[in-house]
C-alpha cells in the first residue's frame, strides 16, 4: 500500500519536473495508471467491475451496439417504430 503511494508521488513529481522543462508529458500521463496498477494483487472475496483487464498487454474496449444505444434493428429509434400492420 505504501509503495503504491510512493510510486504515485514519484510519477507526479516527474511529470511536474518535465513540464517545468517544457517537455511533453502526455504519454507519461496516459501510461501512469498502467504503471501504478502493475503488480496490484487482489486476493479473497470478489471483484465487481464494469471494465476489467487482466494480464500483460490486456486492454478493455467497450462496444456500443445499435440496440443498446436505443435503436431497433431497422435503423429507426425503437420508440419510433410502430407495432401496427
Amino acid at each position: 500500500m505504501y509503495l503504491k503511494a510512493i510510486e504515485r508521488q514519484i510519477l507526479d513529481a516527474l511529470v511536474e519536473f518535465l513540464k517545468s522543462k517544457n517537455i511533453d508529458t502526455s504519454d507519461l500521463k496516459a501510461s501512469q495508471q498502467t504503471i501504478l496498477n502493475t503488480g496490484v494483487v487482489v486476493s479473497g472475496g470478489s471483484v465487481t467491475a464494469e471494465n476489467l483487464s487482466v494480464g500483460a498487454g490486456a486492454r478493455v474496449t467497450q462496444a456500443v451496439t445499435r440496440a443498446a444505444a436505443g435503436f431497433a434493428l431497422g435503423g429507426a429509434p425503437a420508440s419510433a417504430q410502430s407495432t401496427k400492420k
